[in-house]
């Protein structure tokens, strides 16, 4: 299965995997049946509003760090022009 998500899925995937929370988004996120995109600046999205995220989820820098590079294994950042071609 192919699944766009945008940076409030990303935030709430990191907050709940921060807190140990129990959640669907997460099975879904680390699911090898699912291939996962988003837009180009998701990750840019992420640098910005960094110190939000460690906070509610409780993470260290180092934390945060590794968690996005999980990310950038996991998703795979695609253009607005893009999606109709690689999706539909």
């Amino acid at each position: 299965m192919k699944l766009i998500i945008d940076a409030n899925e990303v935030f709430s995937i990191l907050i709940a995997k921060g807190r140990n929370t129990v959640s669907k988004k997460l099975d879904i996120f680390f699911s090898d049946k699912v291939e996962l995109y988003a837009p180009t600046f998701l990750f840019r999205e992420l640098e910005n509003n960094q110190e939000i995220i460690k906070a509610k989820a409780g993470f260290t820098d180092t934390d945060f760090q590794i968690f996005v590079e999980v990310l950038k294994l996991r998703i795979k950042t695609i253009t607005l022009e893009e999606v109709s071609n690689e999706l539909i």
